[in-house]
């Protein structure tokens, strides 16, 4: 009788553990799976909307956005349209995704010279741009709760808003705009104290730095 008993418990602990092994791969490869998108060559406009990964923007080597991402295909592959890439990842926290998720799975944005607007918004993972030299271009990154550096860029505009993190910021630039709720700012800009303005003026350079509950310190080097 206890034989008849063990028998179908068995089998049903191994199609349980059957089914949560599939389960596991499945969740795997959708939170894991590498993808790569390349754009047309007429895009002036990126939009990136990142939730859990840390985001890398840095020039392209051609006239075309190139995005590596991780995600699961067609579902939330990169838009691209009317001169706009628009992506926005559906990667959401989960412990599974916690599990898989490591530092080395980050966004990666290569943007060319042409583009004109450049917007990241990133929930939960830091964000970098660096090495961009586009005297035209206008940036802006909204972060929650990551950290923004901005490294050795030439560009016309930036604005940072900050609720939960720190930024960093070297830059050539005409105006920035940086807000922090409870994060420290710190901005190295290009030229000498008095070619900028606090207040927006034609004639001068303009930085805005202010931090609700941290540090602000702006530095200027030649």
């Amino acid at each position: 009788m206890k034989s008849k008993v063990i028998i179908p418990v068995i089998s049903i602990i191994i199609i349980v553990l059957v089914l949560l092994g599939s389960a596991f791969l499945l969740i795997h490869k959708s939170v894991s799976s590498k993808q790569e998108f390349v754009s047309s060559p007429y895009t002036i406009e990126v939009y990136i909307t990142e939730e859990n990964r840390d985001v890398i923007v840095e020039p392209s080597n051609d006239d075309q956005v190139h995005i590596t991402y991780y995600g699961n295909g067609k579902s939330d592959a990169p838009r691209d349209e009317l001169g706009q890439v628009v992506y926005k990842s559906k990667h959401k926290s989960s412990i599974f995704g916690f599990i898989f998720n490591s530092s080395s799975k980050k966004t990666i944005v290569k943007v060319p010279k042409n583009i004109l607007v450049l917007n990241v918004l990133n929930d939960n993972g830091d964000s970098t741009i660096k090495s961009i030299d586009n005297k035209d271009l206008a940036i802006t990154v909204n972060s929650e709760n990551g950290d923004v550096s901005i490294e050795d860029v030439k560009v016309y505009f930036t604005e940072i808003n900050l609720d939960n993190g720190d930024a960093s910021i070297k830059a050539d630039l005409h105006s920035l705009i940086a807000n922090s709720k409870n994060g420290d700012i710190h901005a190295k800009l290009k030229g000498e104290e008095s070619d900028y303005s606090r207040e927006s003026r034609e004639d001068k350079r303009y930085y805005n730095v202010r931090s609700e509950n941290g540090d602000t310190k702006v530095d200027f080097y030649k």
